[in-house]
């Protein structure tokens, strides 16, 4: 993928942030009594579904990890609503968010 410019690269390194963000949050709600953790990856899921839906409006490009992530995010999410998963979702979106970041950085995102 050729090298995002301006305000593109901007936009990306600000969606990095916002994920990352959520789990800096997190770190003030250790037993997780306000925020239950089904919440993290919904979270992350709509960070990115609205990151590539604005990317998309501004005709820029958006990478199909960033939509297989927000699904994948997503499903877990609600799929542990249903199912008793003993999966740590916390950890899983950990995951997902590096692999997002990494990704990006390895092939030139931003």
């Amino acid at each position: 993928m050729a090298r995002k410019k301006g305000t593109e690269a901007k936009f990306e390194r600000a969606t990095w942030f916002a994920m990352v963000l959520v789990f800096a949050l997190l770190r003030f709600d250790r037993d997780l009594s306000l925020i239950p953790s089904i919440f993290v990856p919904i979270i992350l899921s709509l960070i990115l579904l609205f990151s590539g839906i604005y990317q998309i409006s501004q005709k820029w490009t958006v990478s199909p990890i960033t939509w297989m992530i927000s699904v994948a995010l997503f499903l877990l999410a609600i799929t542990s609503l249903y199912v008793n998963i003993y999966i740590d979702l916390i950890l899983l979106s950990i995951g997902f968010t590096v692999a997002h970041i990494l990704f990006g950085i390895f092939s030139n995102e931003s």
